[in-house]
């Protein structure tokens, strides 16, 4: 039978899309709940699929630490602008403040102050990357190409009520002291750079405490193995972050993960420098040198 012109031709089948559109909401694991109804305080969440990025242990996790550093610092200097002209002053300030005609501990003091805005920019960057990597994947499917930034004048829409921002005064510290809690609780059982951190902090913290050196170099030095573990929990809440985006690798991931982990090496750096120091004259005497 022939076809007659004026019959309308039916559509073809739209080709499902691998991205979400912007304004479609996430699907949720279990149908049953609604995608705005957040969990209550009381609803047990499934256990997480084992993940493919934390299976190293021991001295292997060490070393390929080291390695994404390494990467890390190297994307940090050839695509963060910021980061490349806070090294060139650090280059710079670093000698003036080692061989400053100071006290050990001001030295130290003037080292960490640097190496602290490094650490700052590096954690920065990584939170960036990490809104870069969830940007694109939400506007993949949208009109605007999603390498165009939105202008000066274009006005923001509203945000909605968050739910986890309700609590106020003492109720919301008494919860921010839960969450805690339950931070410390998640980076020692799933994270085996923190719980190795962590044992060198339980060494560390009572000789900076008792070290036969004033007042502020004990600081000092407390305070320099306290900021090793202060990074890396925020270096860990980014790959969590990273790892609810997706599992899948791609750049953007990567460079959030290796300038997170970029920023825990600088802060061990720092650690180490302030302990040579601060202590390292005190050593040398009981030596004999």
């Amino acid at each position: 039978m022939k076809r007659d012109l004026n019959d309308k031709i039916p559509p073809p089948a739209a080709t499902p899309s691998r991205h979400r559109p912007f304004d479609e909401e996430e699907p949720h694991a279990d149908a049953d709940v609604h995608p705005h109804e957040p969990l209550g305080p009381d609803d047990r969440l499934a256990p997480l699929p084992p993940n493919p990025y934390k299976r190293h242990r021991g001295i292997t996790r060490a070393w390929f630490a080291l390695k994404h550093s390494l990467n890390g610092f190297r994307v940090a200097i050839r695509e963060e602008s910021a980061f490349r002209q806070e090294l060139t002053l650090a280059a710079l300030m670093l000698p003036i403040g080692a061989f400053a005609p100071v006290p050990a501990a001001s030295r130290a003091l003037l080292i960490g102050s640097v190496l602290l805005v490094l650490i700052v920019e590096l954690l920065n960057s990584s939170v960036e990357a990490a809104i870069d990597r969830i940007s694109l994947e939400r506007h993949a499917d949208a009109d605007v190409h999603p390498h165009e930034p939105l202008g000066p004048d274009d006005r923001l829409a509203p945000l909605p009520p968050n739910p986890y921002k309700r609590h106020r005064g003492i109720t919301r510290a008494w919860f921010a002291l839960k969450h805690s809690l339950n931070g410390f609780r998640v980076a020692i059982r799933e994270e085996s750079a923190f719980r190795q951190e962590l044992t060198l902090a339980a060494l560390m913290l009572p000789i900076g405490a008792f070290a036969p050196v004033p007042a502020a170099s004990r600081a000092l030095l407390i305070g320099s193995v306290l900021l090793v573990l202060i990074v890396e929990l925020l270096n860990s809440s980014v790959e969590a972050a990273i790892d609810r985006i997706s599992l899948e690798r791609h750049e953007l991931s990567k460079r959030a993960k290796d300038l997170g982990s970029a920023a825990v090496t600088v802060a061990l750096f720092a650690c180490v420098t302030t302990w040579g120091f601060v202590l390292g004259p005190v050593v040398a005497r009981w030596l004999g040198f």
